[in-house]
């Protein structure tokens, strides 16, 4: 139980003396005021703080678990490295507070309003933070795995490097959020805004993007708007969907080159085998190879797709045009069979790329997943 009474706490706050490390444990200080207060290191597991007043109060440090501070005012507040495992912060005002490292694991912050506020390295693992307000929030490398964000207001929050794992994002708004380097393998996307984010770098599976509204977003590295994608090419530089073979019946000949102008699908299936051949696919059209080409001369038209599937060889084949090129089985090449891809270059967990690249004039966009095996030249 607290050392101190209410009333004896607020005189002395008032006085401003501190409250370092004071066991204020089950304190009722529902409503008080309390700007600036010093309560660094202070126990206050189990308090009622419920709509009090703690602007700019210092709080590092403290235990605050299973605390009730709804509807609280921590406008400015210190709450670095606070423990705040399983608090009540529904509708609380966090605006610019710090709670750098803090810890908030099954906090219920549920139409908190964050803006400006530090989370850097935050644990949000199974936090409610449904329709909270966190526009330009700092959420840098926070964890938020199992968190739920449904509706919540996420526009120019940083969030690089946040753990995603099995977050709920449903219809937040992250536009203008700096998203590179997420994984959103697993995250609930349905309804999210992604207008004007910044992707680079990021992981995620096609079906999720297609549940969410983009009119265009930032693929720039340096996140500068300097390379944007529109929402009709979202995901283009992602892994995709693998091509459908074709039945049987229609499936061509191996080597079969489209008509000139027509966009195809073309599969080249195991056993499939090309040697010295020149193939030229036109724009947009798919090709898959899970075969083996070798010493082969392939034109892609603009968009064209040229899949190399798991089982799929190019050995000593010169790739040109304007298409995409996604490698999951084996690419290799000698120093004089460059590949000129404009557009995209991506290589799977299972794939091998050997060889150079020759960029065109037009940036490149590449993707490589973890457990590749890269031995690539790039040069302009």
């Amino acid at each position: 139980m607290a050392e101190f009474s209410r009333d004896d706490l607020l005189k002395r706050v008032k006085e401003g003396q501190s409250f370092e490390r004071a066991d204020l444990r089950e304190i009722d200080l529902e409503g008080a005021s309390l700007p600036g207060a010093e309560l660094a290191r202070a126990d206050l597991t189990g308090a009622n703080l419920a709509r009090a007043d703690l602007k700019g109060a210092v709080l590092a440090n403290a235990c605050l678990r299973e605390a009730f501070l709804e509807g609280a005012d921590l406008e400015g507040a210190n709450l670095r490295n606070a423990d705040l495992d399983g608090a009540n912060l529904t509708g609380a005002n966090l605006r610019g507070a710090d709670l750098s490292r803090a810890n908030l694991e099954g906090a219920n912050l549920e139409g908190a309003k964050l803006e400006k506020a530090r989370l850097q390295n935050a644990l949000l693992a199974d936090a409610n933070l449904g329709k909270a307000e966190l526009l330009r929030v700092n959420l840098r490398s926070a964890d938020l795995a199992d968190a739920y964000l449904g509706g919540a207001k996420l526009e120019g929050a940083d969030l690089r490097r946040a753990a995603l794992d099995s977050t709920n994002l449903e219809e937040a708004d992250l536009s203008d959020a700096d998203l590179r380097e997420c994984d959103f393998s697993s995250t609930l996307l349905e309804g999210a805004i992604l207008n004007g984010a910044k992707v680079w770098g990021i992981r995620a599976d096609r079906a999720s993007l297609a549940q969410t509204l983009v009119e265009w977003w930032d693929v720039s590295r340096a996140a500068d708007g300097s390379l944007r994608e529109d929402g009709a090419r979202i995901g283009a530089f992602l892994e995709p969907e693998a091509a459908p073979a074709a039945p049987a019946a229609a499936m061509p000949a191996p080597g079969a080159v489209p008509a000139p102008g027509a966009p195809a699908t073309r599969f080249f299936g195991e056993g499939d085998v090309l040697k010295n051949a020149e193939l030229e696919f036109s724009e947009g059209s798919v090709v898959e190879v899970q075969g083996r080409f070798e010493n082969c001369r392939i034109v892609l038209g603009d968009d064209a797709r040229l899949t190399i599937g798991p089982t799929g060889v190019l050995r000593d084949c010169r790739v040109e045009g304007r298409g995409v090129v996604l490698v999951h089985g084996q690419m290799l090449n000698d120093s004089g069979k460059a590949l000129t891809i404009p557009k995209v270059f991506f290589v799977g967990a299972t794939g091998t790329a050997v060889g150079t690249i020759q960029q065109p004039p037009g940036l490149t966009r590449f993707g490589f997943e973890p457990g590749c095996c890269l031995r690539l030249q790039i040069t302009r």
